[in-house]
């Protein structure tokens, strides 16, 4: 089914609050690293392995592609969001259609009937 775009920022903000929580504790990662470079934090090995281990289950993006990745993902959101408004503008339309066939009906019947099978 579309979703419509006062849905969308409701199935986007989980996604938000979950990308700030990894910003936080990549924060925290990175502030433990430097505290370690600049030694006002001693060496842990097993933190440093835990923090390895991080890093290595983390995907690897080719940062050749990363680019056309996000520009193929920006393009899709605003295919979504024309879609959106197009089948909204379709909608009123038809609605308006409907009124105007209510309103202005002769004894011949509608004075307008939208047939999407005539564009064809």
């Amino acid at each position: 089914s579309l979703e419509t775009e006062s849905e969308l920022p409701g199935k986007l903000d989980p996604l938000q609050k979950a990308l700030r929580m990894l910003d936080d504790r990549l924060a925290v990662i990175d502030k433990y690293l430097q505290g370690i470079l600049d030694g006002t934090i001693p060496w842990n090995d097993q933190i440093i392995r835990r923090i390895s281990s991080l890093c290595s289950s983390l995907p690897l993006s080719n940062s050749e592609h990363l680019p056309e990745a996000l520009a193929k993902e920006y393009g899709d959101s605003l295919a979504l969001a024309l879609l959106a408004s197009v089948t909204k503008g379709s909608a009123t339309l038809d609605e308006l259609a409907s009124v105007y066939n209510v309103a202005f009906q002769h004894n011949a019947g509608p004075v307008f009937r939208y047939n999407p099978m005539m564009e064809q």
